[in-house]
């Protein structure tokens, strides 16, 4: 079964996956070649293997291969490692993309094809992988909570004659389940297909001692607890609520770590500046490759945001066995938080409710936090996702 993911461009947390199926299809073919010679050795008949044999490549849409443009941010971001490299990709020409994917796919002769959100830039994808009788899937992370009362009535009309066009849904989390079965999708027509991250590396990488206490004296911090936010200053995700909830606590032995960059940063540190009896430390801009660092030197992590429809910071937070804190526009919350075992939520805005739950967190039992965190990822991590993707296709291409 050979598959296509389409999606606009290369992320830090995505690459690793599609670099993990590609270890994973490498594996599984060295074993099922193995399994044949055994097979022939012993004077036994081939196996069909035609149903068990994958492929997975990546069509990227609109990228140049240049570092990627935040448009939130206002500026170009690299992540510190090669997007390009470890895995099949092939770059399609935005000027065109219709038919440049039309060529890619006429030439891979694909089984399946998962599109990544119902984006302009996909316009005719799905018409295209239609009269090739190609089944083609949606991923999408929509979510109800952030749709005002004129958007849910729109998309309520419009969406489900939209749709029809797809075979299949992946969803990123149970939110968004959630959303799809509003729009009266079964749930067997839907999968999960999350935005993972590599917990192996994340784990591994904050596990480093010496590395972690370098940064822990290079930002000179002395507390013990250590609360962090990785945020874009941006008014959808800007940590007001933390900084509100830290000065309510008033306590010295504390420190927050606001790592991210924005147009807020700036009222952020003027408030944060009033507020000079308290260790608040702002460090810009971090590469991808050293959040880790961070994650380790820390007990709490706090993801405030106004509207996210899942945050990938909150499953890079438990990889590395912090307790984590989010708003209840979160979506991920509801999917790798229990409630008071390895994480909370509080509404967002309420901050004297987040300062209670910073202070339950403080206490909260670690070799519980770690069990629970352990039981949860094994739920959302690459193995799962990949799982569901071979599943989806083999039932579809089986109908």
């Amino acid at each position: 079964m050979k598959i296509a993911f389409i999606v606009e461009f290369p992320t830090q947390f995505e690459v690793p996956f599609y670099q993990y199926v590609a270890k994973e299809l490498k594996a599984e073919s060295l074993k099922l070649k193995a399994e044949g010679e055994r097979r022939k050795a012993e004077g036994l008949k081939p196996k069909a293997l035609e149903n068990e044999r994958f492929d997975f490549h990546v069509i990227f849409n609109n990228t140049d291969q240049q570092d990627y443009h935040d448009f939130e941010l206002g500026k170009k971001v690299g992540w510190g490692f090669n997007l390009y490299e470890g895995y099949t990709h092939f770059i399609a020409d935005r000027n065109d993309i219709v038919n440049a994917v039309d060529t890619i796919i006429t030439r891979e002769n694909y089984d399946y094809i998962i599109l990544n959100g119902y984006k302009n830039s996909y316009k005719g994808l799905a018409k295209l992988c239609k009269s090739k009788n190609i089944p083609i899937a949606l991923r999408i992370d929509s979510v109800l909570y952030n749709l005002s009362p004129v958007k849910k009535f729109l998309k309520r009309i419009y969406l489900p004659f939209a749709y029809r066009q797809f075979d299949h849904f992946f969803a990123v989390g149970s939110e968004t389940k959630r959303f799809l079965n509003w729009l009266s999708i079964a749930n067997h027509r839907i999968s999960y297909f999350s935005y993972s991250v590599d917990e192996v590396w994340f784990k591994a990488q904050s596990a480093d001692v010496e590395k972690v206490k370098f940064l822990k004296e290079t930002l000179q911090i002395k507390n013990e607890t250590v609360l962090l936010s990785v945020a874009k200053f941006v008014p959808r995700e800007s940590p007001w609520d933390i900084l509100e909830a830290f000065k309510l606590l008033n306590d010295k032995n504390l420190t927050l770590i606001l790592v991210g960059d924005g147009e807020e940063r700036k009222a952020l540190e003027e408030y944060a500046n009033q507020n000079s009896h308290l260790q608040i430390i702002f460090t810009g801009y971090v590469p991808y490759q050293q959040l880790p660092y961070y994650y380790g030197l820390s007990t709490i992590f706090i993801h405030a945001a106004k509207n996210e429809p899942w945050g990938v910071s909150v499953h890079e937070a438990l990889s590395c066995n912090c307790s984590v804190i989010t708003s209840d526009k979160v979506g991920s919350s509801k999917d790798l938080i229990v409630e008071g075992k390895n994480g909370h939520t509080y509404p967002f805005g309420d901050y004297k409710y987040l300062a209670d739950k910073i202070q339950e967190s403080i206490i909260l039992n670690g070799s519980i936090k770690n069990e629970i965190n352990q039981i949860v990822l094994e739920k959302w991590g690459y193995q799962f996702m990949w799982k569901e993707i071979k599943t989806a296709t083999l039932r579809q291409n089986h109908k």
